[in-house]
């Protein structure tokens, strides 16, 4: 069994059903992923180990990158509605159904349900008077103005027949990511392809009816950096509006992607992933109450951790070998040194680390990127040497842990210096990781290597100053 907080999930879904809740949701970020899993519980804390409910085949219209799935029970059957990246280099929504919420789910045809030429994510279903209609969000990046030079998401819909398999009419617009004050505010911005761009989001759109029968559609547009979930109400009860945007927001702290659901003590819940921060999502449920026209959590927690430090080398091409310290063996990752790894990596950290989430499902997972020492026919340390980004020409150092038998002498050092060595005979230049506060001794290894502070947020300037007095030489 796993506790909530041991799983990292992002866009999480929970359905109760027959005494049983289960967990959805996109793994890791999702890319190269192929596979949906489910976790199941009986109270919310304590879930199962993950179990396969869908696989992408080899012939679909799919390429990768399973991102967003929700199931929802629609004529005593259960529909998987899960985002995919498309072999023709757009994104859609895939409707798949299975007679039980943990699968295995079929898809009910080869194509997206959301429009082919369009790139389309988060797809998720809402029914009106027996009608079904796919709602979703039309985003980046084929969302842009050139006119404006930005990208504009927008939250649409699209009616279906009855068995789901096909678009009734065309596509209609609900209303686009700039029409709400919250997210006109202040755009992001994203480094797209080696290019910086402005983007206001439309991410998550999730329909349900409040009690006076109007309709409210929250949705996670990310102003200024910050993930925020934020809804709009239909007071005609209509999907096809108008839609008004609420000026309070139901969640402002770097969280979003969310759903509600009704839990077996017939009370509402919201469930979010949050914070909005690689690696460290996690399924958020909260309890919330409908009061003043709209949905509102009762009780928020507490100010969202700060977040991680960021290094960067800024040229590793004229860096050595490493020597390895007396005593000390270099290993790459071997099959069955899983849970070793495993072992090692959670000693470190304040949460429980996969192997296969962290590394193997990455794209550009190898084994002989995953470095080890040796002492005495034991592993007591690790890092890892990948790729920043699928399009990024940094490599990045992942994942340095120590046992307390290699600290001290001079066994850390010499890892990550392998690590970065095999990035420079990779073709890097350069070289990127992050890390926290507490953890000076792999700082101030960092920092005689020649990684230097990245400042990326507002805490970050004077939480360095606190820091580099304590790692420089």
């Amino acid at each position: 069994m796993k506790k909530l907080c041991d799983i990292r999930i992002r866009d999480p879904y929970i359905v109760p059903h027959n005494g049983m809740y289960y967990l959805y949701g996109t793994i890791g970020d999702g890319s190269g992923e192929k596979n949906l899993y489910v976790h199941k519980s009986t109270n919310l804390e304590d879930w199962s180990e993950p179990t396969v409910i869908f696989t992408l085949s080899d012939d679909s219209w799919g390429k990768a990158e399973l991102w967003a799935p929700e199931v929802h029970r629609y004529q005593d059957r259960f529909y998987l509605f899960v985002s995919i990246l498309g072999k023709h280099g757009l994104r859609g929504t895939q409707i798949a159904v299975s007679d039980t919420p943990d699968g295995i789910f079929e898809p009910l045809t080869n194509r997206p349900a959301t429009p082919v030429a369009r790139s389309c994510i988060d797809g998720t279903l809402y029914v009106e008077n027996g009608t079904p209609y796919i709602v979703y969000s039309h985003d980046w990046p084929d969302c842009y103005r050139p006119q404006d030079g930005y990208y504009v998401g927008e939250i649409c819909a699209q009616e279906l027949t009855k068995d789901l398999k096909e678009p009734v009419g065309e596509p209609f617009l609900l209303f686009e990511s700039l029409e709400a004050p919250f997210s006109a505010a202040s755009p992001v911005t994203h480094d797209f392809y080696g290019k910086t761009v402005t983007r206001y989001g439309s991410d998550g759109p999730f329909i349900m009816k409040l009690s006076d029968g109007s309709l409210q559609l929250t949705w996670s547009p990310i102003p200024g950096g910050n993930y925020i979930v934020g809804a709009a109400i239909s007071k005609s009860g209509s999907i096809r509006g108008e839609w008004s945007h609420m000026q309070e927001l139901i969640f402002e702290n770097n969280g979003g992607h969310a759903m509600f659901f009704e839990d077996f003590d017939k009370s509402y819940k919201v469930c979010m992933h949050y914070p909005e921060r690689t690696p460290d999502e996690r399924a958020l449920i909260l309890p919330v109450e409908e009061k003043g026209g709209m949905m509102r959590v009762i009780e928020k927690p507490a100010a969202e951790p700060l977040p991680k430090l960021f290094m960067r080398h800024p040229d590793i091409t004229t860096l050595p070998p490493a020597q390895i310290p007396e005593g000390f063996t270099l290993r790459t990752h071997e099959e069955g040194w899983e849970s070793l790894w495993e072992n090692i990596v959670n000693a470190c950290f304040d949460f429980h680390y996969e192997f296969p989430l962290a590394l193997t499902r990455r794209y550009d997972y190898a084994p002989e990127h995953v470095f080890y020492l040796e002492k005495d026919g034991k592993l007591i340390a690790t890092a890892t040497a990948l790729q920043k980004a699928e399009d990024s020409e940094d490599g990045l150092i992942h994942m340095v842990a120590t046992t307390p038998e290699a600290r001290g002498r001079g066994a850390g050092r010499a890892l990550v210096h392998t690590a970065l060595y095999a990035l420079k005979e990779r073709g890097f230049k350069t070289a990127v990781l992050s890390t926290d506060d507490v953890r000076i001794p792999a700082l101030r290894i960092y920092y005689r290597l020649g990684f230097r502070p990245v400042y990326t947020h507002e805490s970050h300037e004077a939480r360095w100053a606190k820091i580099l007095p304590l790692i420089r030489d």
